[in-house]
């Protein structure tokens, strides 16, 4: 049935194919009464007529090929195109490359623990924390003049973009750098075995910011003295949406602005610095 069908199609083609070479060419049926002058030309064209039908003929019906040989022909270059990924055995590879390859059932047994840990925890542990952790082992550990600040000044603020995105707070990881301050009246009256007492001598913040909806505006800080008392000040940090502003009380000293002495602030990576020292100066009686 489909091979008659499709030589029935085929001369429904050349038939309509030749009707349209006969209306290009202008061969119609001359009548009876016609001149001997345009005899040539009627035969001329018969002789148009005749070499088209004889090109039509050319495409007889072994031409015609079947759906199963047009399938058996794709699949012949797809054959040839080595288009499919050969199967190998793994051992035939070499050592490194079969330690980059994962077992099947190793891999379903890591998604099963993973799934667990999940479900166990109720939170899903994502990148940027992963991120975050990496930077603070990058800053090492915690010495005797160095602790830990992260106890955050409450603030009441309400935010207007607060009702299409919500609000949350940075992590942190700050460090504030205590030592001995060795000037002329600390000399003549502690020594090592009897040191004086420690004071702080700068901070370090660093603030995580991942997630910033504009991300072409840098993170901001400002600096505002307490009122209740002027030995403490107010640093106040601010980035926009979807952060809150989160403050931390300091001691109000002189900055040492010097990059030399280590001052620094700037926002790369998500995340942003300040560190500063505050500035020596000498004992005057």
């Amino acid at each position: 049935m489909a091979r008659a069908r499709l030589r029935d199609r085929h001369q429904l083609t050349l038939k309509r194919k030749l009707q349209k070479i006969k209306q290009e060419q202008g061969i119609f049926h001359a009548p009876t009464s016609i001149s001997l002058k345009n005899s040539s030309t009627i035969t001329k064209k018969k002789d148009n007529e005749n070499n088209t039908n004889n090109q039509l003929n050319i495409f007889n019906d072994n031409d015609i090929e079947s759906n199963e040989d047009l399938e058996n022909k794709c699949l012949r270059e797809y054959e040839h195109g080595h288009y499919s990924p050969i199967l190998v055995n793994i051992n035939d590879l070499d050592l490194e490359i079969q330690k980059r390859c994962t077992d099947e059932i190793d891999d379903w047994e890591k998604l099963k623990q993973q799934r667990e840990s999940v479900i166990k925890s109720g939170s899903v542990k994502p990148d940027v924390e992963d991120a975050f952790e990496a930077f603070a082992r990058s800053m090492g550990s915690l010495t005797d003049d160095d602790s830990l600040i992260n106890t955050v000044v409450p603030m009441d603020v309400q935010y207007l973009w607060s009702d299409k995105y919500r609000p949350r707070k940075p992590r942190v990881f700050n460090k504030v750098h205590t030592g001995y301050d060795w000037n002329q009246y600390n000399k003549k009256h502690y020594d090592t075995d009897n040191p004086p007492p420690k004071t702080v001598q700068g901070y370090k913040f660093n603030i995580f910011y991942p997630d910033l909806i504009d991300k072409t505006k840098t993170p901001s800080y400002s600096l505002t003295v307490c009122e209740d008392n002027r030995d403490f000040s107010i640093l106040k940090f601010h980035a926009g949406p979807p952060y809150e502003d989160i403050a931390f009380k300091i001691v109000s000293k002189e900055w040492d602005y010097s990059y030399k002495h280590g001052f620094r602030c700037h926002f790369q990576n998500g995340i942003f610095q300040l560190w500063f020292h505050f500035r020596k100066w000498k004992y005057r009686r």
